[in-house]
């Protein structure tokens, strides 16, 4: 019960510094929200209320496009709550901000575990179209069909399949895979 009380005063704290328009008012309340938030993981490192707080410290750091650290709270918890509901959320974000830093291979290796861990989650076809087009960054453009053919297989009636399919076509129009 405290450990709750304390992650929604964390939540509460967090909503504050989102609609603070004060610059120092705002710096304020992040110290204070950074200190709530760690005591929260620090004190109940196994309860749901830690999930909780590493969630609102990477969205904290996503907010200020603090990209490392956001990326290291998200990883965090995905490892410290693996079967939670927000583990492949928070492998998909750290996700994202490893593209942020330009790091397409700890990008590719979040999305991949979503794609193996998380069979059944909403997030799974963004994550498989993502590793597509990293892929084809890469330009390991068998990898790539073959996420995208995953979607197709998996998720026909999924936007992210239209757009795999153009990305199919693309790839092959200009002759990076076979028809």
């Amino acid at each position: 019960e405290n450990s709750t009380i304390l992650a929604e005063d964390a939540v509460k704290l967090y909503q504050e510094w989102n609609t603070e328009e004060d610059q120092n008012r705002k710096n304020e309340i992040e110290e204070e929200l950074l200190q709530a938030l760690n005591l929260v993981i620090r004190k109940y490192p196994h309860q749901y209320a830690a999930e909780r707080a590493l969630f609102v410290k990477g969205n904290l750091f996503f907010e200020k496009e603090n990209w490392d650290d956001s990326a290291k709270a998200y990883l965090d918890l995905a490892h410290s709550f693996a079967k939670g509901y927000l583990a492949p959320l928070s492998l998909f974000n750290a996700a994202v901000a490893y593209e942020e830093l330009n790091e397409p291979d700890k990008a590719l290796a979040n999305y991949k575990l979503i794609t193996e861990n998380y069979s059944d989650n909403y997030l799974l076809p963004h994550a498989l179209f993502s590793l597509g087009r990293l892929y084809e960054q890469k330009k390991e453009y068998d990898l790539a069909l073959s996420s995208y053919n995953r979607l197709e297989d998996g998720y026909s009636a999924s936007n992210w399949t239209k757009i795999a399919r153009n990305r199919i076509i693309d790839l092959t129009i200009n002759g990076k895979i076979g028809k």
